[in-house]
């Protein structure tokens, strides 16, 4: 918690908290900032573990691309720990997730699959039409991209052209340069990821409950949904969740709306 505040009225009193992740403290409002230059080969992980070695916090889970970083090619500057993690999973087309409650984070990808591969994907969770109480959508629409170059800012680097299979490449996402470019494997997936956010999406908005019963687990971020709908079933990516809590008949409620991203192209 980092903020509180209250309101008091006649007969009333009401208390608002605000606070973040335990993992806050790896970031610009706490942390120190180191200019460590990494000087001998390391890999992407081992730089992530590296960064949390001297504080209380751990990585539960690594589950984006990891590659060979050479020698002086890259170095945390004037960084906090949270920068240089997020800067890493940025990089290879991932996301920097913290728990809630305990120190640990995680680093997942954007894409668990190329976009238009998700509807063929096995499905995290699969929730039925009877458990959602609305669905609200809207369309984006943008010019599909096929092929996007990707290459290191430094001779050190690595350079490709990552493209969907079976097209002729064109038209390109705008290039992408980086530091930490600098094997096969972040090239990949960095290609993937800027080609996977193009194209025309639907943002989908769901609510429903969380509950045991159902089989409804809380969403995480990044897993893949199959929602089931009177007109047929579709699957998306979930980037989103907010919960709300009530207390009905003395005992809690919990609400999940989870937004979902759902690719419409070809």
């Amino acid at each position: 918690a980092e903020e509180s505040g209250d309101e008091r009225k006649f007969g009333q009193k009401s208390y608002t908290i605000k606070g973040r992740s335990l993992t806050a403290r790896l970031g610009e409002d706490y942390a120190t900032r180191a200019g460590q230059l990494y000087s001998a080969p390391i890999y992407a992980q081992q730089i992530v573990r590296e960064q949390l070695k001297a504080t209380p916090y751990t990585l539960a889970a690594y589950a984006a691309a990891d590659w060979l970083v050479p020698a002086d090619v890259y170095g945390a500057g004037d960084k906090t720990p949270m920068a240089v993690i997020s800067d890493i999973a940025q990089a290879a087309g991932a996301f920097v997730e913290s728990h809630p409650s305990e120190p640990t984070l995680s680093i997942k990808p954007r894409w668990k699959a190329a976009a238009w591969q998700v509807a063929a994907a096995e499905p995290d969770v699969v929730v039925p039409a009877s458990v959602i109480t609305q669905i609200s959508g809207s369309r984006r629409v943008a010019q599909r991209a096929n092929g996007v170059f990707v290459s290191a800012n430094h001779l050190s680097g690595r350079a490709a052209d990552v493209y969907r299979t079976g097209t002729a490449r064109e038209p390109r996402a705008s290039a992408l340069s980086h530091a930490l470019y600098t094997d096969h494997d972040v090239l990949q997936a960095a290609g993937l990821a800027a080609l996977s956010e193009s194209g025309t999406h639907k943002i989908e908005v769901v609510t429903l409950p969380v509950a045991d019963k159902y089989a409804l687990p809380l969403a995480q971020k990044g897993q893949i949904w199959q929602i089931a709908e009177p007109t047929g079933s579709w699957q998306g990516v979930v980037t989103g969740i907010t919960l709300d809590v009530k207390i009905s008949g003395d005992a809690p409620e919990v609400w999940q709306t989870v937004t979902i991203d759902r690719y419409l192209d070809d």
